[in-house]
């Protein structure tokens, strides 16, 4: 009698075992969100600095850009797991002086605000998009 409860109990837990298994939902992914960035490139007198690249340091998908001749830049990107509220960008002069001299290179920590919720039809990972505008970024020349 003892060894027929057993086999009940064995054959029991299996049953809930495969119940429980087959309603759990499987998802794979990390969350992440879209990010817009958006200012202007000067030096230390205040004039612009075109030819800067702009490079977001960012977990998942890049995109860099460079400084028009105004100075400006605008740069998107997307972000890994994480903080979604701030991002890093380095700043690199890459035509050497070309663009009226050599330039620091400089990394910095940019705020992000959120600037769109997601809607019902995004991904159950997709947490929205972060955007900041008018960033002014000095460099320094150094020769």
């Amino acid at each position: 009698m003892k060894n027929s409860i057993i086999k009940i109990f064995r054959w029991a837990l299996a049953l809930m075992g495969f119940s429980v298994a087959s309603c759990a939902k499987v998802e794979y992914g990390t969350p992440y969100s879209t990010f817009r960035v958006s200012g202007k490139v000067v030096d230390e007198t205040g004039q612009p600095v075109n030819n800067i690249l702009v490079t977001p340091m960012s977990d998942s998908q890049v995109y860099n850009t460079q400084t028009d001749n105004y100075g400006e830049f605008s740069v998107i990107g997307r972000s890994g797991p994480g903080s979604f509220d701030k991002v890093v960008v380095a700043f690199s002069d890459i035509d050497g002086d070309q663009n009226g001299g050599v330039h620091e290179g400089k990394t910095v920590e940019i705020s992000l605000v959120k600037t769109r919720e997601p809607s019902k039809d995004d991904s159950g990972w997709y947490q929205g998009e972060f955007s900041a505008s008018d960033q002014d970024i000095t460099l320094k020349k150094i020769k």
